[in-house]
């Protein structure tokens, strides 16, 4: 079988692989498409700091099962999409439920080979059912929806409270859809005019310049200059991330998504006063899969919205350099098999 390598930054090199051999209680599954994350970006360009070379990159990832023992449940045929958080399960977290932060959690495409090879063998409970066989393209998206999903559910707050979300990109909307597919009232907010444009057009958002004065001020207005019941930051930027809460209503809840290497600061006295409550996320659990399919089956969401661009494997790698390099508006761009 063929595997696409990353061997270093912007370094993708073709290679023949024998197809893996399937063990007790794992299922072989043949890869159908593959969605490339913002963190794969970062990978490719050399400055992802949980990475190691050389890698096969992917972890959102749509398959067919090739072949499964009679242990498992799944049988030939099944399109299932893939969970790929590698828990110990047996760590505090993981026995409070919460493999999502395992105290040595791996993932596949970052610390073992992921989805850029046209095989993989892996256990049954890394896999869900696909419940649209012929949306293989789709089953790929789950994984970063299940993100939004998660973000979304750390809050707890009401059908019809306010919601804005600070950064437009895949993960943002993927926040903004879960949150309006529960019932809230969404918001996002954007500096990069041509995101904006994108949710406004392609999932029917209002969004905002969040450095206008003048925007701000017209959105802050439609709150009862009350603000916003949660506030959602995507951004992993330092000075966004540190004005989050000025957004806030007072006993908001904040929620932090994207992850800055660095340190916060933060006006504690005028943080204090709105008694708010701060999240903060790291991937998702096997429920928001299940809760993400769930709305997808009732169709509350609809994850080929977020497709713009599709690639075959023969040529992703010269084209998601291209992706990397900037030069292209990629909202979410498809690898096909």
């Amino acid at each position: 079988m063929q595997a696409l390598t990353l061997k270093g930054a912007k370094d993708f090199t073709y290679g023949e692989r024998n197809i893996p051999e399937r063990e007790c209680g794992e299922v072989l599954i043949k890869i159908k498409a593959v969605s490339i994350c913002g963190s794969d970006i970062h990978a490719i360009k050399g400055n992802q700091p949980m990475f190691t070379f050389p890698r096969v990159i992917g972890h959102e990832i749509s398959a067919v099962v090739e072949d499964a023992g009679e242990s498992v449940q799944l049988r030939k045929g099944d399109s299932v999409c893939v969970m790929p958080c590698i828990p110990c399960n047996t760590c505090i977290a993981c026995k409070a439920g919460k493999t999502n932060c395992c105290t040595s959690l791996e993932l596949y495409g970052v610390h073992k080979d992921g989805g850029l090879q046209e095989y993989m063998s892996l256990p049954e409970r890394h896999l869900l059912k696909n419940p649209f066989p012929d949306q293989v393209d789709e089953a790929a998206i789950i994984e970063p929806l299940t993100i939004g999903h998660h973000a979304v559910s750390r809050m707890h707050l009401a059908e019809g409270s306010r919601i804005l979300i600070l950064g437009a990109g895949p993960i943002g909307a993927a926040c903004a859809v879960c949150a309006r597919a529960l019932g809230m009232d969404v918001t996002l907010a954007d500096i990069n005019p041509s995101r904006r444009e994108f949710v406004k057009h392609s999932f029917d958002f209002p969004v905002f310049h969040p450095g206008e004065k003048s925007e701000k001020k017209e959105m802050m207005d439609k709150t009862g200059r009350e603000g916003y019941h949660g506030v959602i930051d995507t951004t992993a930027n330092k000075a966004s991330m540190e004005q989050a809460f000025t957004w806030l209503a007072h006993g908001g809840e904040i929620v932090f998504v994207g992850m800055f290497n660095g340190t916060l600061e933060i006006n504690e006295a005028a943080f204090h006063m709105k008694e708010p409550s701060l999240h903060v996320t790291r991937n998702s659990t096997p429920d928001d899969y299940r809760a993400v399919i769930r709305l997808w089956r009732e169709g509350r969401i609809d994850p080929g919205l977020f497709i713009t661009d599709r690639i075959s494997f023969q040529d992703a790698g010269t084209e998601i350099l291209k992706w990397a390099d900037g030069n292209k508006d990629v909202f979410k761009g498809i690898v096909r098999f």
